[in-house]
């Protein structure tokens, strides 16, 4: 298992949603920083499913954070929905 824990034992992985491709990273809450670890393919926002379930039950994370992208001016945009869609896709 490649398990990168903080210093408060919590294992949290950040993805960073898009159409094509799908940002996956180590976070570490206490230090602010995340670490780049791999992207997965996509197709349309949809993601190789087989591949980041796969990531998911290596790394085994306690939290999965997702970027929420907004326009300038703080209102939601496109890829806001996108991203919300995701989330409801992971969480099933």
């Amino acid at each position: 298992m490649n398990t990168q824990r903080d210093s408060q034992g919590l294992c949290i992985l950040a993805l960073d949603f898009g159409l094509r491709r799908i940002g996956i990273a180590t976070a570490n809450r206490i230090s602010g920083t995340a670490t780049a670890l791999t992207t997965i393919a996509a197709r349309d926002g949809e993601p190789d499913w087989a591949v980041l379930d796969g990531l998911v039950a290596e790394w085994e994370p306690d939290i999965l954070v997702l970027g929420l992208p907004y326009n300038a001016d703080g209102t939601d945009s496109e890829m806001t929905d996108r991203v919300r869609h995701f989330q409801q896709q992971l969480a099933t």
